[in-house]
């Protein structure tokens, strides 16, 4: 049976059964040999963004996460101007600085720092990995990545 053709003949209605298959409510894809019904496509495609997107927070009045009420004292707004939820972002920083210890540059003096897991070791700031003080070459040390071996 040749592609688009029903039993009887050309499609009069879509794959559901629920439209009609006119030019206006027609998609024609690929070259014009695959013909998709608007509506059903459209309805398709909201489904799929319910399932996928919870309604924002001031429709609600709770954070995404529905933890928090959304008030102004509990939200900030970022670099690409979304809005967010500050206690939120106070747990996410907590948990992530918890598995980390501060350590600082390896040249006396310099007070960069950065946060690491506390098995990475040394550190050497991007200042220093520029320009290296001399007694890292003196002491056969060498710089690969942030770390001195």
């Amino acid at each position: 049976m040749p592609k688009g053709v029903w039993k009887s003949g050309p499609r009069t209605v879509c794959r559901a059964g629920l439209h009609p298959m006119t030019p206006a409510n027609t998609l024609y894809e690929t070259g014009g040999t695959i013909r998709r019904c608007l509506m059903c496509r459209d309805e398709s495609l909201r489904r799929r963004l319910r399932r996928r997107h919870k309604p924002r927070p001031p429709e609600t009045g709770w954070c995404m996460k529905g933890l928090h009420e959304w008030v102004p004292e509990n939200w900030y707004t970022d670099q690409r101007g979304t809005q967010r939820c500050k206690p939120c972002r106070d747990v996410a920083h907590a948990i992530v600085y918890a598995r980390t210890v501060v350590i600082h540059c390896v040249v006396k003096g310099c007070n960069r720092l950065t946060h690491r897991g506390a098995e990475t070791g040394n550190y050497i700031c991007k200042n220093h990995r520029a320009e290296p003080p001399d007694w890292i070459a003196r002491l056969g040390l060498r710089i690969v990545g942030t770390r001195l071996e």
